[in-house]
């Protein structure tokens, strides 16, 4: 089992869900999350003032998939959220040694 961990930019998780069912992904979950990367800090005009956001709104989709499936499924997270301008995040791939479904005990690949 893999954990598939992506920070996308709002306005790509419609894309992001609809291309993940196509691909029979059962379920994910979605957190709102802030952050940074290079630059540390973007300039905006609020009602004519200089505003310093050092912290930008993403959302973190998060995903326990078979090992087979998990790399498809980052790579078309990667493509769905890649666009020219900074900040449109990163996809993780990790290792998930167990996993236990709370409602009826069922464990590893049963369980997701």
């Amino acid at each position: 089992m893999k954990l598939v961990t992506a920070i996308i930019k709002p306005n790509a998780l419609d894309a992001v869900r609809e291309v993940l069912a196509s691909m029979d992904v059962a379920g994910m979950s979605v957190s709102e999350v802030k952050g940074f990367g290079h630059p540390l800090e973007d300039s905006l005009i609020v009602r004519g003032t200089p505003f310093i956001q050092t912290f930008l709104p993403h959302l973190k989709v998060e995903l326990v998939l078979p090992e087979d499936q998990a790399d498809l499924v980052a790579d078309a997270i990667q493509l769905i959220s890649s666009g020219c301008d900074q900040g449109s995040g990163r996809v993780l791939v990790s290792g998930m040694q167990q996993a236990l479904r709370i409602r009826t005990g069922e464990i590893g690949a049963l369980a997701i």
